[in-house]
């Protein structure tokens, strides 16, 4: 079973920061041209539903 996390891709994010203000952990930050999804991350999902161009990526990982 592994564990699902988000990631930012960079290159589609328009920087509208409608994933900070969604998320219930307040972990995703702004670096330098882009945002950042920080350690904390609980995996519910919030930022990549509002997310307006689908520049957030579901990813499983493995928790071994």
């Amino acid at each position: 079973m592994g564990i699902v996390t988000f990631v930012i891709d960079g290159k589609r994010c328009v920087k509208c920061g409608a994933c900070a203000m969604d998320c219930p952990e307040q972990i995703i930050c702004e670096q330098p041209q882009q945002f950042f999804i920080g350690e904390g991350c609980i995996g519910c999902g919030d930022c990549y539903e509002i997310c307006p161009v689908g520049a957030i990526k579901k990813q499983l990982v493995d928790d071994k």
